[in-house]
């Protein structure tokens, strides 16, 4: 709430989402806190939980940066000092995808060395829709464009289905 308010506190400060600082301030700390929160009402907080809070920021947290490259116009005539307008298209995009390969890689070692659900280990067919929008974006130099859209948009369906998958192989049969 605090962080696109404008009715009580936006009147006095600046919103937390016009500034890349808070931006991202506000995503360390709130997306842990709302996946271990959820985790609380099914579980006592334990490794498991952590893990989960963790992955699911780090994919959060990806997914952000991604959409703040959406944002550009909107945040630059709006005078906004997001990401999206201190930092290169490009260089959201490689961030972002760099996180979220990361996280699908730890996932995956994680899951061969026994710390979480063994079956987490076939989350490594998500590097087949990641490296091949990461390999389309990088042909075009890095430029988003109408050419590589189909990519982007593979790209953007892959975190859903992360977590779906995810759901999926953690469950107990």
């Amino acid at each position: 709430w605090i962080y696109s308010d404008k009715i009580f506190l936006g009147k006095k400060i600046r919103r937390f989402k016009e500034d890349y600082r808070t931006e991202i301030l506000t995503y360390i700390i709130v997306t842990p806190s709302f996946a271990l929160t959820l985790w609380t009402f099914f579980s006592p907080v334990n490794s498991i939980g952590l893990f989960f809070a963790t992955i699911f920021a780090l994919l959060y947290i990806s997914g952000v940066l991604l959409k703040d490259i959406k944002d550009y116009s909107a945040d630059n005539l709006a005078g906004y000092k997001t990401l999206a307008i201190v930092a290169l298209p490009s260089t959201l995009f490689t961030l972002s995808f760099s996180i979220f390969f990361i996280t699908i890689f730890v996932v995956v070692v994680l899951s061969i060395l026994e710390v979480c659900p063994k079956p987490l280990i076939l989350t490594s067919f998500m590097f087949v829709p990641l490296l091949y929008s990461a390999l389309s974006v990088k042909k075009a130099n890095w430029v988003i464009s109408l050419e590589n859209l189909h990519a982007i948009k593979i790209y953007v369906f892959s975190y859903p289905a992360t977590i779906f998958l995810m759901a999926i192989l953690s469950l107990k049969v």
